[in-house]
């Protein structure tokens, strides 16, 4: 009879370290982010709205989970710096559409995400944000090009100048009698 009840306390102990021990899922708990578009040409300062939806099991738009209402946060974290922009979205639209207005400070390799609380979430790669160009980068960027184009017309007109006989232009000048 004693082992009888040693087993059945085993038993329980077993049981209730399972209960402890092995993670619970949740079912339907998840949803991905698509973008709308995937911003080009950023620059830092600018301004962008960002539109996406939210599709539960990647398929269903969704504004909701369970009633809880969706609320979508854009997060960017610069790779070299480690500084954080955050903002909020707001539905708008169709069912499960959503737009984000964010400013990325500064140039860099930014990583991003969109986080549709209560769903985990979406990483969406690397934004990389262009320097704004000065105008030291465009007069480095067009005077090589331009200083060849004069450094070859002017040359093409010496030597047509040279082998005609002529110099500069006041006309034909007397060549030395050899």
């Amino acid at each position: 009879m004693a082992r009888w009840h040693l087993l059945w306390r085993g038993g329980l102990l077993a049981c209730l370290l399972a209960l402890i021990l092995v993670p619970t899922t949740s079912a339907g708990g998840w949803a991905v982010v698509v973008l709308d578009t995937v911003p080009q040409g950023v620059q830092p300062g600018q301004t962008l709205t960002l539109g996406f939806t939210v599709l539960q099991h990647g398929v269903t738009p969704t504004n909701t989970f369970y009633g809880t209402t969706i609320n979508p946060i854009l997060t960017l974290r610069n790779q070299d710096s480690g500084a954080v922009v955050q903002a909020t979205g707001r539905q708008e639209g169709a069912t499960g559409h959503f737009v984000v207005e964010f400013t990325v400070p500064a140039a860099g390799a930014w990583d991003w995400q969109i986080a549709p609380d209560p769903f985990p979430a979406t990483t969406l790669g690397t934004l990389t944000v262009a320097a704004a160009p000065t105008a030291l980068t465009l007069a480095a960027t067009w005077l090589p090009p331009l200083a060849l184009v004069l450094l070859l017309v002017g040359s093409g007109w010496l030597l047509s100048r040279k082998l005609r006989g002529t110099w500069g232009w006041w006309g034909n000048r007397p060549r030395p009698a050899a």
